[in-house]
């Protein structure tokens, strides 16, 4: 409902009250159930004045700054991997997945980029900073082909040093590398995501190497070392039909043996290796993940879903690819918004042009790819969840649907929470 043109939702999930949140004005609070709150004029008249006292977000204004944001450049160096999951989204490392970017083509793609930062960089809200993101993210693992990778990290920093910028890097990666590559990865990364799915017979079951031997110890020596350094990491934890039953005992192996880091627990996606559904969690996932919230909130640990925010961390688009959107330049020169593999061709935009080494770019196709926010969704309209969640992953969107009950009973909770912290 409106009131004076201000969004305002009452949320119904629990017993003993309603919940009033005005998304924009980052207001939350409890209301006699069934009320009839717009007929009430005292309580209206505080409404007015609680919500006067908090500033409004100016939807337009975050779109502006997106649009204005400098694109993050994404570099997968190899469609091949180490690995073979059960359920790699990607194929990486199958018949035709095993293509890896030369030194030549780094070059050519890095020339253009901070070449096109040098021309235009003082035009960007976010280039203040002296900073430039750079991500080794899709396709395979991209410390599978270790030369590479090295090459492309320091040809960054160099070009970055010369423009008197830095360079942040991150990656999502299993890692499985060596010891040599894991201090370089140290030395110089700044985040990263690690794809790991729990103790040594769920992570060698679901993650082994291509010979079929599990992958659970190489990772832990790395994680050891890692943990002692100052790089930010994470764990993103893929639940099969396997493992749906046992995230309690995983979210504690990793708070036992990593405390403090955040762990991501996202359910697969029927989609490249994982065609079968048997792997698939389905509506058991949603329940299991909300029994884990409850338990993991107990015992202090920090457990996480791509659907879960802070209800005062109002977005507009799901992700900086899209509302941006990001340059992912593809092994075959394609330039894509999104990181993933076998997305759909609407978050393609432009090629890069590796003999003339220059982008080609669509502005019509960046304008659709904009408009892949939650101002575009009919069905997020009346959703209280719209500003937080964005409409979800629009590849999501494309490949399966959003998964909205698991959104609103998240979000709903997150709001509780507020509520009994005194927010």
């Amino acid at each position: 409902m409106k009131y004076d043109g201000e969004e305002l939702f009452i949320i119904e999930d629990f017993e003993d009250f309603d919940i009033l949140y005005a998304p924009l004005r980052g207001y939350v609070a409890k209301v006699v159930k069934g009320a009839d709150i717009l007929g009430d004029g005292e309580f209206m008249s505080e409404l007015v004045r609680s919500l006067g006292s908090r500033e409004l977000v100016d939807i337009q204004s975050e779109l502006d700054r997106l649009h204005s944001s400098l694109p993050e450049l994404s570099i997968p160096i190899t469609d091949d991997c180490n690995l073979r999951c059960r359920y790699c989204y990607a194929s990486a490392g199958d018949d035709g997945h095993t293509s890896t970017f030369t030194k030549e083509m780094v070059d050519a793609i890095l020339d253009a980029y901070f070449g096109f930062i040098k021309e235009h960089g003082k035009e960007y809200a976010d280039n203040g900073e002296g900073m430039v993101a750079v991500t080794m993210a899709g396709g395979g693992e991209p410390t599978s082909r270790p030369e590479v990778f090295r090459y492309a990290v320091e040809r960054c920093k160099e070009h970055a040093a010369s423009l008197g910028l830095r360079c942040e890097f991150s990656m999502p990666t299993n890692l499985t590398c060596g010891e040599e590559l894991m201090r370089f990865i140290i030395d110089n990364f700044s985040h990263i995501s690690v794809s790991m799915d729990g103790p040594k017979d769920i992570q060698d079951s679901q993650r082994p190497y291509r010979d079929g031997s599990g992958s659970f110890d190489r990772v832990m020596r790395n994680l050891r070392m890692l943990s002692e350094s100052d790089v930010r990491f994470g764990f993103r934890v893929t639940v099969t039909r396997g493992s749906v039953d046992r995230m309690g005992e995983i979210a504690d192996f990793f708070n036992d043996n990593f405390p403090g880091h955040s762990i991501s627990f996202e359910k697969v996606h029927l989609m490249g290796r994982t065609l079968s559904e048997d792997d698939y969690p389905d509506e058991l996932f949603n329940r299991r993940f909300g029994e884990l919230l409850e338990y993991a909130k107990k015992k202090g640990i920090r457990v996480r879903n791509a659907s879960m925010r802070r209800p005062d961390e109002i977005r507009v688009s799901f992700c900086r690819s899209v509302g941006i959107p990001n340059w992912t330049v593809t092994l075959d020169g394609s330039i894509a918004s999104c990181t993933r593999d076998n997305m759909p061709d609407i978050f393609t935009f432009g090629r890069f042009d590796f003999e003339n080494r220059r982008f080609d770019i669509d502005e019509e196709k960046i304008r659709k790819i904009r408009e892949l926010n939650v101002l575009h969704y009919p069905e997020c309209t009346n959703c209280f969840c719209k500003y937080i969640c964005a409409g979800d992953c629009p590849d999501i969107r494309f490949i399966s649907k959003p998964n909205c009950d698991l959104t609103r009973r998240l979000i709903a909770n997150e709001l509780k929470n507020m509520l009994e912290q005194g927010d």
